[in-house]
């Protein structure tokens, strides 16, 4: 039996693969739209560079993390994620975002589900129940002085994932900072919180400035899945998929939650399914288009935004990302649809944004997504029934006047997409 595989932990370079008899298409879309392209002595350069700070402050972090060695402690890796992972990044290689894996020594944890004001389980958001609870105060007395066991009503348990993030997680890095302030004479440091993630803002002394995103991961251990030669378009291949749960307490009084769970929530990282996702289309001519055409959307949706468009101010970067993931499932899973290039990716890009800004609903794609197992069967990720809408916390007005953006959209792109009635 094969060892299973391992998902790949690299920066990825963006790519741009036409289709057959595409070559005017490239030019006339370069003409048209701001250049998506990221010069390839520049990626490798920034990427060299990214991992040398990144490798510094995670050692950092992890002396940092000694003062809690008997309760918690850092794995040696980081894990690369998003855009920058991805091969999706557009314009200047300027952002990076990392999960930063913690393990919590010594506890039985129990995920509990979330459940919105009216009773109804809200998708990706757990709790973290303490079950052996009795000694946590002697076992893990700085957690405990940091008010990170929170204790209820009824005598249960649990991680308080707003507390963990800023009385643990940030005073860490805080100190790894610190540190490297004093060691790194010529860079300046800014550090902003974002919870789940930290950013900091790093400018190297030739003015170069890079944003990074450090997540802490609570390990939650990991799941081998069988992906189907369908999917693949070789064989049957096992590969390992590491779950991490994130801080993500409500820090923006989001009125659907319940008062008594705002410090209490963690979120279910699909980071793993993600980058799986990225790595199945870069293998595949009608996956690379799409993405492809998503490198392109994401530039014409930034032209969009600097004119303040409905459209562009409604639409970021995750929102187009969740787009192609549901066109490379209609059409190179469920479907056998020819996508015969970049136009045509393009034109399903268009339709399905449009179809989605007029419906007020982007379906998460890996939250109550019913198609997912067709990818990922038996995955733990199945048991998400209930369907996630990404616009949930968009304006609501934005949200109503976004479809009037579309005609600035469409005439930016104008004679670079297949257009719906042509689409099969």
């Amino acid at each position: 039996m094969a060892a299973a595989k391992q998902i790949k932990n690299e920066w990825e370079e963006p790519f741009h693969v036409f289709g057959q008899g595409e070559q005017k298409l490239r030019l006339q879309i370069l003409k048209q739209v701001d250049d998506y392209r990221v010069d390839h002595e520049e990626w490798r350069k920034q990427a060299e560079q990214t991992d040398v700070f990144l490798d510094k402050l995670l050692n950092k972090i992890d002396e940092k993390a000694q003062l809690y060695s008997n309760e918690v402690a850092l794995e040696k890796t980081i894990l690369k994620q998003a855009s920058a992972r991805q091969g999706l990044k557009i314009d200047e290689p300027d952002e990076y975002d990392v999960i930063v894996p913690i393990i919590i020594k010594g506890l039985d944890i129990q995920t509990a589900r979330v459940k919105d004001t009216d009773g109804q389980v809200m998708p990706g958001l757990e709790r973290e129940r303490v079950l052996n609870k009795d000694k946590v105060g002697s076992t893990h007395p700085l957690l405990s002085r940091a008010d990170v066991f929170h204790t209820t009503k009824d005598g249960t348990v649990y991680l308080n994932s707003q507390n963990f993030y800023k009385k643990v997680w940030v005073k860490m890095l805080d100190k790894a900072l610190a540190d490297l302030k004093t060691e790194m004479p010529g860079f300046e440091f800014l550090r902003r919180e974002h919870p789940p993630a930290v950013n900091i803002q790093v400018t190297y002394p030739d003015g170069n400035v890079v944003n990074f995103d450090i997540v802490p991961g609570r390990n939650t251990g990991s799941e081998h899945i069988k992906i189907p030669a369908s999917v693949t378009g070789k064989k049957d291949t096992t590969v390992v998929f590491p779950s991490y749960a994130l801080p993500k307490y409500d820090n923006k009084n989001n009125p659907k939650i319940n008062q008594l769970d705002r410090e209490l929530i963690w979120r279910q990282c699909t980071s793993a399914y993600e980058r799986y996702m990225a790595d199945l289309c870069r293998g595949s001519p009608p996956r690379q288009y799409v993405m492809t055409a998503n490198r392109i959307m994401k530039s014409a949706i930034k032209m969009l935004q600097k004119e303040q468009n409905p459209l562009g101010n409604l639409i970021n970067s995750y929102h187009l990302k969740t787009i192609a993931y549901h066109i490379i499932m209609d059409k190179t899973i469920l479907d056998s649809n020819k996508i015969g290039g970049v136009k045509d990716a393009l034109g399903f890009h268009i339709t399905y944004l449009n179809m989605f800004v007029s419906k007020r609903v982007l379906p998460d794609f890996f939250h109550g997504n019913k198609h997912l197992g067709k990818i990922f069967p038996s995955s733990r990720i199945l048991e998400n029934h209930r369907e996630l809408n990404l616009f949930w916390k968009s304006n609501p007005t934005l949200l109503e006047t976004a479809i009037h953006g579309f005609k600035k959209l469409v005439k930016i792109l104008e004679g670079c997409f297949t257009s719906s009635d042509d689409l099969k």
